[in-house]
């Protein structure tokens, strides 16, 4: 559910800014967040527990689990409604959004990259 909420903020902001975060022409959203007093064993814990709390299956989602090099990589997907007018009438029609969440972590920050 956190997941869908932050894609609803990421689409209102692009909105509000008339322009969308592209890298090589692919929708890509990327963030450094400063956390103090963290380890980087501690922003791992809670990034893997971000996992788990989000997805159905986190085993399932997560690509890469590196706990060393600090680096999550998941890839997954959420069904979206979507609107379209055909010839004078609206239809309603399910398609999947497919996406990659990476997670960089390092002392007392994490970077935070959702492409795809």
């Amino acid at each position: 559910m956190k997941i869908v909420i932050f894609f609803l903020l990421l689409i209102s902001s692009v909105k509000a800014q008339d322009s969308i975060p592209l890298k090589d022409g692919k929708l890509h959203f990327e963030e450094v967040v400063e956390v103090l007093n963290n380890s980087k064993e501690n922003l791992y814990s809670k990034g893997k527990i971000w996992f788990v709390d989000n997805f159905k299956s986190a085993d399932d989602v997560l690509q890469m689990d590196d706990k060393e090099a600090g680096i999550l990589i998941g890839k997954g997907y959420r069904d979206i409604y979507v609107d379209t007018k055909i010839m004078g009438s609206i239809q309603k029609y399910k398609t999947r959004a497919f996406y990659t969440i990476k997670i960089q972590i390092k002392e007392g920050k994490y970077k935070l990259d959702i492409y795809d």
